[in-house]
């Protein structure tokens, strides 16, 4: 069975800065809450599917796990770069190369 074609994923990405990478809680920061990603969903009538907004929370809490971390003076910023193009369909490929095995 051929594998299907692969984008960037930058749609997930992008719907992840809509939703909000992070939620608010009592005490700090939280990651995005199930039902702050049905509103989202609901309200901006998005075409993901129920496996990709399971992968918006997992971002999230990757996001404020790395976010956390970065508190610390020696660590990377959680910053989100979208790639040019020509990266895009290189990383694409790279992908769809490696799944194939």
């Amino acid at each position: 069975m051929p594998l299907p074609e692969l984008d960037d994923g930058m749609h997930i990405v992008e719907a992840l800065m809509s939703v909000g990478p992070m939620g608010s809680a009592g005490m700090g920061p939280s990651v995005v809450t199930w039902p702050e990603i049905e509103s989202w969903h609901r309200s901006t009538c998005s075409s993901l599917k129920p496996h990709e907004l399971s992968l918006l929370r997992e971002l999230s809490a990757e996001y404020l796990g790395q976010w956390l971390e970065a508190k610390d003076r020696n660590c990377a910023s959680p910053e989100l770069i979208k790639p040019l193009a020509v990266d895009a369909k290189r990383l694409a490929l790279h992908i769809k190369n490696l799944l194939r095995g």
